[in-house]
């Protein structure tokens, strides 16, 4: 999965580390950025869907935060719960 490219820092984490994650879908990618508290990740997806043009935020699939959990031996995520969805 490709990571967006963010030009301001937000306290990311490298997902091992991860509790919650913004995630970004669209034709057929999928973008993530990880952090360690819901606050975070909520600051950083605000930041980041009010950045969007209106045809970007058109074109995405879904944007959401979510609560997650590392599975070591899949070195993998698995999506817990919703936390907050803008599309």
């Amino acid at each position: 999965m490709k990571k967006r490219r963010n030009p301001n820092p937000f306290n990311e984490v490298p997902l091992e580390e991860a509790k919650f994650a913004v995630v970004d879908m669209k034709s057929g990618d999928c973008f993530e950025n990880w952090f360690a508290t819901e606050e975070d990740a909520i600051i950083y997806a605000d930041y980041d869907w009010g950045h969007l043009t209106p045809y970007e935020q058109k074109n995405i699939a879904y944007y959401y935060v979510a609560e997650i959990e590392y599975d070591p031996e899949l070195e993998d995520y698995t999506e817990i719960r919703t936390i907050k969805v803008y599309k």
